[in-house]
């Protein structure tokens, strides 16, 4: 038993390594255009490590494909940046087909999220990641349903409904969806709590090899709310967050029984 056991943690701590190792990677490719994010926030990976171990690999597979994705465009010598640019390769990699006029519909400002039939997102452009206050672990390991809460459930029920027909239909023509208007998004899981105004332009049906919708892209417009800090005052924010919280729990462990019976 202690065997098996010691295995486990041994593989547990392999794929701790390598998602350190590729988040880090991936920073420092966003770096060299100019995008700044933080790998993580705690060098323990608690997210990560709080993940089942098939989630685990979900989140690494998910951050290999990324890194592929940002590294096929620069090697064609195109920036990450270039909204139009990292799609294409994006979708190359993915294998994913389109209709013939979807990069007509995306301005260089746009947020561009792709989502698969289960709701799950596999892609996300640089523009939609460096409006965040959240780490690439909180990216990778967390769904977006997750990560954000929405105040108008009208239009989530909208755009849901939406996405089930397109699934259904296997039209290959995008949905203006604009005449939704903006919905207020904030941040669920992050103490700094940035909010933004969003409003799904576009939804695009994404199909496979044999002319079956597999995936969504939603083409977005995504505007910041108040200040936002720099990348330096985030993390010390979160640092100060980690160590309230390690506080609290010392407190809760030294403070005594005091119910009553």
């Amino acid at each position: 038993m202690s065997k098996v056991l010691g295995q486990k943690s041994k593989l547990e701590s392999e794929k701790s390594a390598r998602f350190l190792c590729l988040s880090t990677h991936l920073a420092s490719i966003a770096t060299k255009d100019g995008v700044h994010y933080h790998p993580y926030f705690d060098p323990r990976l608690k997210v990560f490590s709080s993940l089942s171990p098939q989630q685990q690999q979900n989140a690494l597979s998910s951050l290999e494909t990324y890194i592929g994705i940002c590294e096929l465009t620069q090697a064609n010598g195109a920036r990450l940046r270039d909204n139009k640019s990292l799609l294409w390769y994006a979708l190359k990699s993915m294998k994913l087909r389109f209709s013939s006029d979807l990069f007509d519909l995306i301005s260089e400002e746009d947020t561009i999220e792709i989502y698969d039939a289960e709701n799950i997102q596999i892609f996300r452009n640089l523009q939609a990641m460096s409006l965040l206050s959240y780490s690439l672990e909180d990216l990778f390991c967390h769904t977006w349903m997750e990560l954000f809460s929405r105040e108008n459930p009208e239009i989530v029920e909208n755009i849901q409904k939406t996405a089930i027909e397109m699934f259904t239909s296997n039209s290959n023509s995008a949905r203006p969806m604009s005449h939704l208007g903006f919905q207020k998004v904030r941040e669920s899981r992050s103490p700094l709590k940035y909010e933004y105004n969003l409003m799904v332009k576009y939804l695009a049906p994404l199909l496979d090899d044999n002319g079956h919708v597999v995936a969504l892209m939603a083409i977005e417009d995504v505007q910041s709310v108040g200040k936002k800090l720099s990348r330096e005052e985030e993390a010390e924010r979160y640092a100060q967050y980690q160590r309230e919280i390690a506080a609290n729990q010392i407190r809760k462990k030294r403070s005594p029984d005091l119910t009553i019976i």
